[in-house]
Order: structure tokens, then sequence, then C-alpha cells
């Protein structure tokens, strides 16, 4: 099969991910295309890519993404398709996985950083604090967690509206990834890589768990949005965004909503073609 040898070139490895859509060409070409444009190819750092689809991975019941990505991480594969990019020691990986979401106080910080920067056609090299404050300000988009939207209006000022609705692009394939994870729980196995990483660290299935229960808890106090408690509320969600119009221009035109409006859309499609 043609889409496996391309995957397996890119990544590394061929994630079962992958194997669970082979029974549905259509499907399999679909979430493909869909992870080549908005995950591998998406102009920002592979690492940088790679910890967020892994971070944001903590936020589904099912663990194989969170395991896959912390995989690729470690070296085995190629984080975000790249064979060149730097790796994570499973420490490292370890010590991310176990970092909480900021307080207002983190996220506030983070908005005044990035109001110092100015308009960027490319992503700085080389800054710490800037990959900082746009990875956990798109972790606030992602979950709609925090002061969102503010981080929206900064990515928009800072990248214009061709990296921004790239970056909207990537958080709504790595929701789309949930999806399908969700969908096809029952198929999925974690691989033998991922699952030398549970080896290393025997406390770590654990620790995601209760990472994950906390999470939730944090989501019913503060009365969040946090994404995936389980697939048929995620599915429910899905059905209601399906039903919503489309944006048509205007002052309050939100590209990066429209696009991934649109995605949602394809992804019930495909979906409800797996479940006929």
């Amino acid at each position: 099969m043609l889409i496996r040898k391309a995957v397996t070139d890119r990544l590394g490895v061929y994630p079962d991910f992958f194997r669970v859509l082979e029974k549905d060409e259509v499907a399999l070409k679909w979430v493909f295309d869909e992870a080549h444009y908005a995950y591998l190819e998406a102009p920002f750092p592979s690492l940088w890519k790679e910890k967020l689809f892994t971070y944001l991975s903590l936020f589904t019941e099912n663990k194989y993404c969170v395991l896959r990505h912390a995989a690729f991480l470690t070296g085995h594969g190629y984080p975000a398709g790249d064979r060149d990019s730097a790796v994570m020691t499973p420490a490292d990986v370890r010590d991310l996985l176990l970092t909480p979401l900021p307080d207002f106080q983190q996220y506030a910080s983070y908005l005044s950083y990035l109001e110092t920067i100015s308009r960027a056609n490319a992503w700085p090299e080389n800054d710490h604090s800037f990959d900082e404050a746009m990875f956990f300000g798109a972790v606030s988009v992602f979950l709609k967690d925090g002061p969102y939207s503010e981080f929206k209006l900064k990515f928009s000022r800072i990248f214009g509206e061709g990296l921004y609705s790239r970056l909207m692009s990537l958080l709504a394939f790595i929701q789309s990834a949930h999806f399908w994870t969700e969908l096809n729980a029952e198929e999925l196995s974690i691989e033998p890589d991922a699952e030398e990483l549970l080896r290393q660290f025997p406390g770590l299935q654990s620790s995601l768990r209760e990472r994950y229960e906390a999470l939730l808890r944090r989501d019913r106090t503060h009365g969040g949005a946090i994404y995936g408690n389980n697939t048929q509320v995620l599915l429910q969600t899905l059905t209601t965004l399906e039903q919503q119009p489309t944006l048509d221009g205007g002052e309050e035109y939100d590209l990066g909503y429209d696009m991934a409006l649109r995605r949602v859309r394809d992804i019930i499609s495909a979906a409800r073609k797996l479940l006929t």
C-alpha cells in the first residue's frame, strides 16, 4: 500500500493509528493528507509541534496518542516527521507530561510577553521565551482554558493571516487525531517503542491517569471546556458544531474558527461512513 510506505518514510515508523484506518482507503488517505498539511508541513519547529501534540494528548481518556507522540519525542520515529529534529530524554518527556496547566498569573505573563513581539514572517529561532509563550497560548486556545481569545488575537497580530491559519489548522488536526483515536480505541494497540517508555518508567501510566482525572476535576471546578472526556460526549459536541453556520465575513470573521469548523464537518462525514 502506497500510503503505508509514505507514512513510514516520513515518520520512521508505521503507527497503529494508520493501520486501523486501512479498512477504508478513502478515510486513510484523507487523514494522511490532513496530517501532511496541518502537522508535518506546518512551518513551526518540529520539536515544538511534537511537544504540543504530546501535551494536548493528555486531555483524552485513551492514552494511545500521548504514548505514541512521547515515543516520537524520544527518537522512536521522527518528531513531527523530521528525521533531523532534536529529541528529548525520557525523563524530560515525563517532566513535560507532569507540567501543570498555567494559572491566571502565568497566562497573563505569557500574554504580556507576546505583546512585546513585533510582526513575524517566520518562527523566531532559538527563542525559548517565545516557544514557551506560544506553547501555552496554543494550549489555552485548544482547551478554551483561560484567556484563549486574547491569545488568538496575539497570534493573529504576530503572524498575520497565513501563519495564523496554519497554527489553527495544526490545532484542528490534533483534535481530529484525538477523535479518530477515540473512535477506534478498541482496535488500537500501543506500539513496542511506546511500551518501552512504560517499562522505563513503571509509574508513568498511573501518573498519566491521575493527571487526566485531575484535569477533569479542574475543568468541572472552573467551568471550562476541556476536550475529549469520552467519545459519546465528543460526538454530541461535534454534531452541535456541524449544525452551526460557517462565518461569512465582516468584522467578526474568524478564519481559524471557520477552517476548524469545516474540518469538523469533514471529520464527522468520514466517521459516519466508517460507522455505517
